[in-house]
């Protein structure tokens, strides 16, 4: 059945903080980021999304990564 929900993104997980330091670079900025609250950065705001339902029912799979496809 090729329908339903999914997931799309990379076999890598990534959170909010590594996406913003991305961006800083890409961009070119000079902004700082600031935590609110004290947490493990790894685990903070993270996503891991399984990509497998994508891949083996669309023959989908990512060619880019999020840095690249940033860039975009």
């Amino acid at each position: 059945k090729k329908n339903g929900i999914f997931n799309i993104g990379s076999k890598n997980c990534n959170n909010f903080y590594s996406i913003a330091k991305i961006l800083i670079k890409i961009l070119e900025s000079k902004s700082k980021i600031k935590l609110i609250e004290k947490k493990n950065i790894k685990k903070l705001n993270s996503l891991d999304v399984n990509i497998n339902k994508a891949k083996k029912l669309l023959k989908w799979k990512p060619l880019v990564n999020i840095a690249t496809g940033l860039q975009m």
